[in-house]
Parts: C-alpha cells; structure tokens; sequence
C-alpha cells in the first residue's frame, strides 16, 4: 500500500534505510528521537529541510526543482519532460536518494515533495509561476509572442528565469492592443502577463516554459559530476614530490614556532599577529610574510601556540609534536587543518592579522572537505587546473557556487594543498585522501626522511646538514648559529653574533666545542676554534648585577668611557666606584644597550655568578573545541530509534488492551486488576472496579475510593488475579 504523508512512508523505512537516513540528516540524530513521529516532526523543519537541500548536488537539485515547480503528486513520466533533455534511466536512483533523505516521498506514478522544500525554494521554484488557473495553448503563445517587439522582449527576458512578477499599479486594469500605451500594457493585452494582484504582474508559466525551450533552467546539469581532463603525471614522480613538500612544511612550521621560544611575540588587542611582525619573522626563515601567516594558522590549528596574555608562544604540545616522527608530525598538521573551523589563508590577506579572533570562517571544515573529496577522487597523478576544480566542486555543491567566492576559496585552498603535499608538481598526490582520514599508506611513510644528528662543519665557519636534522639538534643548532637556507638540510654560519647568542644562554666555550665534536663528522676546524675562544674570552668582561642594575668593569678606564657614551643617561649609569656603575633600568635592558653597542657584556646575580637564561617559556595549552560536531553512528542510531519505536508500539498495544477490559468490567459493574503508575512515579496494582472510562481517564473504585487515573499511566488490566503491593 502507497505512503499517504511522510510519517507513513518513513514507518516503512528497514534499519538499512533508516541508516541511510541519519547519515545523510546528521541533524535528525541529535539529539536521538523519541520515535518515528518525532523524527518525521524533525525532518519537515524549515532548517533542517534547507540543510538537506544545500546539501544536494546540482542533478540533485534539478529534480528537486522540477519537483517543487510540478504540481503535487506528479508522476516520474511527467516529471521527466518538465526537467528537460535528461538521461531518464538516472531518475531512479536520484528519487531514491531524495526518498532517502525524507525530502521526496511516495511511489514512482505519484511523488510528493516535502512541504518545506517549497518553503525553501521559494514561491517560485526555477523561477515559474504555477500553473495558469486558464492557460494559453502552446499556438496561442507562439502567436502572441509573433507580436512583440524589442521593448517587450527586453521585458520579458528580465521575468524569465529568476523571478517571474513584476510591480505595476493597477495591474488588474482592463487593457487591448487598442488601448495599450506601453510595453507592459501591450504583453498585459497579448495574453503574455497576468495580473497576480492589484499592483504585480505575472509572467505565466505556459509563456515561460515556451520561450525557454522547455528548459527547466538557464543549463541542465549533467547526471554524473565534471571529471577533471588537464591530463596527469607520473604517480612515481608526484609522490616523492609531495613528500617533500610534506617534510618541507613540517620543517617550517618547527622553525616558525621555534623562533617564538626565543623571542615571544606580543599579539593586538584581537589576539592577532602585527602584520609587520609576521613578515620579520618570516625573513628570519626564509619565508614570504603570505607564508609565514598562514604557517602560523596552522600551527595554531594544531595547538602548537598559543596566547599567554598579551604575548604569543609555544604550548607544551608543540614539544610532544618535535619528539613525534615526521609522518606523525605531518599527520597532526593537516588534520588539525582539516577540521579547524579558521580560513588560514584569510590571515594571508592585506590588513588581515594571522591568529586573529575575526578569522573563523562559518562552514570552513566543510568547505575544505568538499574541495578534498573531489581531490580524493582523483588518481595519483591527476593534474589538477583551477577552473576545472571549480567547476567539479560547484557540480557537487552548487549552492557554494551560487553564494560563496567560489573560486576564489578554491585557490587559496589549492595554494594550502600544494604547500602541504597533498598535490605536488600541479597533480594530485596520495596524501589527498590521508587529509580526510584515511590511513597514511605504508610506502608512502616510508619516504618521509629520517632524521639525522650529525653535520658537516666547514672551514669557512658554515655547517652543512646533509638532510632533516633531529628536532633538538635542530634547535641547538639554530641557537649556535645562523641558518642561511630553507630545506629539510640547510646551511648554518657560525658569527661572533650566534656564539654569543648561546652564551647569554647558559652554555660555556667547553659546552659548544664538546657539541661540535659530537655532532660534526668533520671535527671542529680551526677558525672555528679560533672564533669561539675570542669570542668566549671577550664575553663577560662586564658583568650586570641588578640594582637595578650594577654595572662591574674589569677596566676602570672602560667604566670611564661608558659614561661619556650618549647612551648613559638612557641607562641612568653612575660611578660607584671606579670600574663599578649603578643603572636605573632592569640588568636585561643594561645588557642589550650595551651588546648594541658593540660589546660583550654578561648578566651575573647579586653574588656575581652568572646568570643562564631560563627554561623556553610555554603558554598555557587551550583545549580546542572542534567546530564539528562528533559524526553520528547512523547504524546504531537507526537500531535504537527501531527499539524506541517498537517500544512505544509495544506500550500502546497494551493501553489498547488495558482499555478494552476495562470497559467491559465498567459495562458489567465486576471487579478488575489494575497495574498502574502513582502521580510520584511509583508502580502498583490494585484490585478496582471500572466506573467510567472516557477518551483520556478512567474513574475506578479501590479499597471505598473512587480515583481518577489517566489512561496514559495504566500499565495492563486483567479479570481477575492477586493483587500486588
């Protein structure tokens, strides 16, 4: 027997379809219905209805649209002709779909679209009236339209394929060709406009579907998505390509964040990063200021930085990430990516601020998704042009198409692919399909490099690392020298500058040359030895201790020389006695003044032991709430909305029952058992005699009192039997 409304046709529904249903309508399973009523309740809201039909892909949505324009109850033979030149044999499969989804229902010869569809679609569904109370003819149109001329085409082609009225006063006025002084009276006495009300015209359907050609819309959608037809490459050559760019984005990424362990960025007042501090930081490891924004959104994503009041650092997830392998590593950027709820490359943009509050983007997880499902779709090799791009994922996401910068998001998000290995060389890659979950491929793993630990020190003061180095060799490098280039290797020099650098923090000339010689397989060359004893020897000739500040010099006349120099009265330097000077600023501001004018000052405590620079400060780890919701098991939601149904089918079969006998005992005046539920929620069972029942009470006499008991909290009536307490 056919479905007469949704509930019926969803009661039909198997647990495969009912699955089919929640995974689709994610919504309807949150939080699960009660029964199969409540679910169809769900399933006709405005806003659950609009966010199964944003959902749907163009062909989708073109029979959706032929079904919201056609009249009610049409059959699939003539919702066929109205959709157009369309394959008919994908009609099948595309209903069952949308049946599927609760948007559709009834048999082939006689469909019914929900009423919210309408709703959504608006009066005007592909932009047609309905249909003519008295249409024309198809002759009568083709002569009326014989008639018109330039100014009335003009009119006509403005109502025809958005929205088919137009205001007009009196628009009701009785109007010939005789008597027509305008365009609009002239198409008013043709036939080819129809008052709707006193002040809007209409342009009726039959005129319109004539002079589209019989077309539902401007284009017809193809039944099967756009392929992409730009050619391919060689999967052996993209792969390691993309492997690169993977190892590359890590090795960014760890230098970016890094950086902010030894100098702590101070974010605006919208928790953002100054445009020019992103660029600084950018030059100092070799990245565009572009890049560097959106490194730092991904490393936000990931929850490798974060805020520490008014200044941005590393979190101690960063340190468990440097630890990991490079796979590993690169598996919690592009996840963390993939799932945040930001627009990185909107950090990228002129006056944007990377990291900044405003920059979440609404349905950004699920936009990037839908333009890496269609990359997943490809095969390894598969080039892949922008406009091409643009077209599949409008194909399957049309309502993107029509309200969204399109095209403009795509290539942001192709820049971001690129960037990070999920297309190399132009081409699709294999780790396009590990971005949406998938497991990372054994033998593409593999190919991620191994870090190293050791070096190749130079006798021109440069070391060589001939591939990734280890993460806290790495760091350490960074700290005793300058890198000089970008890569999973890199070339480092050694100056007075980077040497004096890790002695401010901590390490000793015996400390550096006893890391040399562990980490370089060239030994530590001469120059370099020379360099790091001058250097080693002129540091810490002037020692700061807070006085603020004191400042002990092991040569009177240098003390004396300080004085004269412009910066004193900055500092507010005094003589204390000779080759001893008091400041009036902390010791860290003494010794960068001091350093920036050429010496090599170090920062001692009260007792005059030197100072080492603490522990790299950590900001506190923030717990990061995805924008998405955990997905729905829809299988196990399906078995359970089944139990509740039947649960409740179950309950009232036996209300059913219970009513019946009751009503027997109260026509014949003999006493029943009454199992029953007390106002607190408590059961019970009673021995009774029935006085009344009615449409939603039953009135019993117990023990000398008369009760009124709701039919809804009756359990089960029978003839006779013990009663239970």
């Amino acid at each position: 027997m056919a479905p007469r409304s949704l509930s019926e046709a969803l009661a039909g529904f198997s647990t495969e379809q009912l699955s089919a249903l929640l995974a689709l309508r994610e919504d309807l399973a949150r939080p699960l219905p009660a029964d199969l009523a409540e679910l169809a309740a769900r399933a006709v809201t405005v806003a659950s209805t609009s966010r199964a039909v944003d959902r749907l892909d163009a062909w989708q949505r073109h029979v959706v649209l032929g079904l919201a324009a056609a009249p009610d109850g049409v059959g699939v033979d003539d919702l066929a002709g109205l959709l157009g030149d369309v394959p008919r044999d994908a009609l099948p499969e595309t209903l069952q779909r949308l049946r599927l989804a609760a948007l559709v229902w009834g048999e082939d010869a006689e469909l019914h679209v929900v009423r919210t569809v309408r709703e959504v679609l608006g009066p005007f569904p592909a932009g047609l009236a309905p249909v003519s109370p008295r249409p024309l003819s198809p002759a009568d149109v083709r002569a009326a339209l014989e008639q018109v001329g330039l100014a009335e085409e003009v009119i006509l082609d403005r109502l025809l394929w958005e929205q088919p009225t137009g205001a007009l006063r009196q628009a009701d006025r009785s109007v010939t060709l005789e008597t027509a002084r305008n365009p609009v009276e002239r198409l008013l006495a043709l036939g080819l406009l129809r008052p709707a009300d006193t002040d809007t015209v209409l342009l009726p359907r039959e005129v319109s579907w004539e002079l589209r050609g019989h077309r539902l819309t401007r284009t017809t959608p193809t039944a099967e998505p756009p392929t992409l037809t730009s050619g391919t490459r060689p999967a052996g050559v993209v792969t390691p390509a993309a492997v690169g760019a993977a190892w590359a984005l890590v090795h960014d990424v760890e230098q970016l964040v890094d950086d902010l362990s030894t100098r702590p960025c101070a974010v605006l007042r919208d928790g953002g990063v100054p445009a020019r501090e992103v660029a600084a930081r950018g030059r100092r490891v070799a990245l565009q200021p572009a890049q560097a924004a959106m490194l730092l959104e991904w490393a936000g994503a990931a929850g490798l930085v974060a805020t520490d009041g008014p200044r941005l650092l590393p979190t101690p997830g960063y340190d468990r990430w440097t630890a990991a392998d490079g796979a590993q590593r690169w598996l919690q950027l592009v996840r963390a990516w993939a799932a945040t709820p930001r627009w990185p490359m909107a950090g990228a943009r002129e006056g944007a601020h990377a990291l900044a509050t405003d920059l979440p983007v609404r349905g950004a997880a699920e936009i990037r998704a839908g333009v890496l499902e269609v990359l997943a779709r490809q095969p390894v090799g598969q080039r892949v042009e922008p406009d091409e791009l643009t077209a599949a994922v409008g194909w399957h996401h049309p309502v993107w198409a029509e309200r969204l910068p399109l095209a403009e998001l795509v290539g942001e998000l192709l820049t971001e692919a690129e960037q990070a290995g999920l297309t190399a060389l132009g081409a699709v890659s294999p780790l396009a399909r590990t971005a949406l979950g998938a497991e990372l491929d054994e033998a593409v793993a593999a190919l991620f490099p191994e870090p190293i630990g050791h070096l190749v020190v130079q006798a021109d003061l440069t070391a060589v690392a001939p591939g990734p180095l280890r993460a806290e060799v790495a760091h350490d490098l960074r700290l005793l020298a300058e890198q000089e280039s970008r890569g999973g290797g890199g070339v480092y020099r050694f100056t007075e500058r980077s040497l004096r650098r890790a002695f401010d923090a901590g390490w000793s000339s015996t400390e550096v040359e006893a890391w040399l010689a562990e980490h370089s397989s060239t030994g530590v060359p001469q120059p370099l030895r020379y360099l790091l004893g001058d250097v080693a020897r002129r540091h810490g000739s002037i020692r700061v201790t807070p006085t603020l500040a004191v400042v002990r010099c092991d040569d009177p006349a240098q003390a004396a020389s300080l004085l004269q120099r412009p910066e004193a009265r900055a500092l507010g330097l005094q003589q204390l006695a000779p080759g001893v000077l008091a400041a009036s600023v902390e010791p860290d501001e003494v010794v960068r003044a001091l350093q920036g004018v050429g010496l090599a000052p170090v920062a001692t405590d009260a007792s005059g032991a030197t100072l080492t620079a603490p522990p790299p400060p950590r900001a506190r780890e923030v717990e990061r709430g995805g924008g998405e919701a955990e997905p729905v098991d829809a299988r196990l939601a399906a078995d359970l909305l089944l139990d509740r149904e039947r649960d409740r089918r179950a309950r009232a079969e036996a209300v059913d029952s219970a009513v019946d006998v009751l009503r027997r005992a109260a026509a014949t005046g003999t006493e029943v058992v009454v199992d029953w539920v007390t106002a607190a929620g408590e059961s019970t069972t009673s021995r009774a005699t029935p006085l009344t029942v009615t449409s939603g009470a039953v009135r019993l006499r117990a023990s000398g009192q008369v009760v009124s008991v709701p039919l809804a909290r009756v359990v089960a009536a029978r003839p006779d039997g013990p009663a239970r307490r």
